[in-house]
């Protein structure tokens, strides 16, 4: 919930702060009432875990992969099996989510298999990991129905 204070020239200013903001966000609004709206929904869509365009500092493809990997585990409900592998995912990944295709998912999967030399069972629990925190980030920054296709959901059976 924010907070609602009248400035000097009669209009209403409203500051909130929430987990999901790097910052405080500040806005101004001619009556009480409709700032009181606007917190409303607000505060609701930010405990939602949707995060309006307004309040998006950068264009969502400029995010890299480990500040969106950190902010799961920080605001995620994360299973205690997944922690591991989500924090070993954002001390090596680099790189930009706008970067995730499907072709760097395929190099990624043959870096795993043949540089790491990684079970196929570890590739899987990887890929599948990161593919629930970019599903978890999409709902967050795009509306449900413009959510953009997951490149890791897309590979083929067998894949690993």
């Amino acid at each position: 919930m924010g907070t609602i204070r009248q400035r000097r020239n009669g209009t209403f200013e409203l500051r909130v702060v929430h987990k999901l903001l790097d910052k405080p966000y500040y806005t101004t609004h001619d009556t009480r009432s409709d700032a009181e709206g606007y917190d409303r929904n607000l505060t609701q869509a930010l405990n939602l875990g949707h995060l309006p365009k307004e309040l998006q500092a950068q264009a969502p493809e400029d995010v890299s992969i480990s500040k969106v990997l950190r902010d799961y585990r920080q605001t995620a409900t994360i299973a205690p099996s997944d922690m591991p592998m989500v924090r070993q995912l954002e001390r090596t990944l680099t790189g930009n989510v706008g970067d995730i295709t499907l072709l760097w998912a395929q190099r990624w999967v043959l870096t795993m298999k043949r540089v790491e030399h990684l079970a196929p069972g570890t590739i899987r629990k990887k890929v599948e990991c990161l593919a629930r925190v970019l599903t978890w980030w999409g709902k967050r920054v795009h509306p449900v129905d413009a959510l953009p296709p997951n490149p890791l959901t897309m590979l083929d059976p067998g894949y690993s």
